[in-house]
């Protein structure tokens, strides 16, 4: 949708941009909390069901009880939006490189195998206590995989519509996220200004980004990425699974 890969030079441009953002913003942040964070803490509670009595209290590597829900688990639930409100932004920024009927198995298949590969590791407690092994593997791999096809499938349909909502600042609400990211989120909304910026100064810029050889350039660059994650992943599930 041009309203996110092209910031424009009018106000009312600039509006319709913004509130695509948003759209954005909150599906990815929405996505990032259902499926990362509610979804990892089902995850963990069906693993510590299928594993042994004895880790129950158990530190994992990301320092969560196993069996408890505390202050850990809300820390989840934040930085599982936060991370899903920036990975629907960079899906918005190359989502025009590929063709509308296979964004959302392409966004499955470069977060499932590039995140599954960060999750999945052969060293702490995860991996190796929780059993049954194939199972963790499994889920760990399910959960950015169904984020990456849900957030685009649902970025897609809100970015179709052109509806303005019945109260127009309703769509900003989403944007404000980034200031509870701390000096992070702070940070990107600085990037985001500064784009918009750049692109109202160089109108040109725009269209060199949609352009067939930056296209192809990350495509490329994507897939070098998907592919690393993807060796790292086989890897850590052989070393595992022997």
């Amino acid at each position: 949708m041009a309203a996110v890969t092209a910031p424009a030079s009018t106000s009312s441009d600039l509006a319709r941009w913004l509130r695509a953002l948003g759209k954005v913003a909150f599906a990815g942040a929405a996505t990032g909390f259902l499926i990362g964070g509610v979804g990892g803490r089902l995850a963990m509670l069906l693993l510590r069901v299928t594993s042994s009595d004895a880790l129950h209290g158990l530190q994992t590597d990301d320092d969560f009880t196993i069996g408890v829900i505390s202050s850990a688990t809300i820390f989840l639930l934040g930085i599982t939006t936060f991370l899903g409100l920036a990975g629907g932004l960079v899906y918005a920024a190359v989502r025009g490189w590929f063709p509308a009927r296979v964004r959302p198995a392409i966004a499955g298949i470069v977060v499932g195998l590039t995140i599954g590969a960060d999750l999945v590791t052969t060293d702490g407690v995860d991996f190796r206590l929780l059993t049954p092994t194939w199972l963790a593997i499994a889920l760990f791999v399910a959960i950015p995989t169904t984020y990456g096809v849900v957030m685009s499938m649902w970025v897609e349909r809100w970015l179709a519509s052109e509806r303005t909502p019945s109260r127009p600042w309703v769509a900003f609400l989403p944007l404000v996220a980034f200031l509870a990211g701390g000096p992070f989120g702070v940070a990107l909304v600085v990037l985001l200004i500064a784009g918009w910026a750049v692109a109202h100064a160089i109108p040109a810029l725009a269209t060199v980004w949609s352009s067939p050889p930056v296209a192809w350039i990350g495509r490329i660059l994507l897939a070098v990425v998907t592919a690393a994650g993807a060796l790292e992943l086989v890897h850590d599930v052989d070393v595992l699974l022997r």
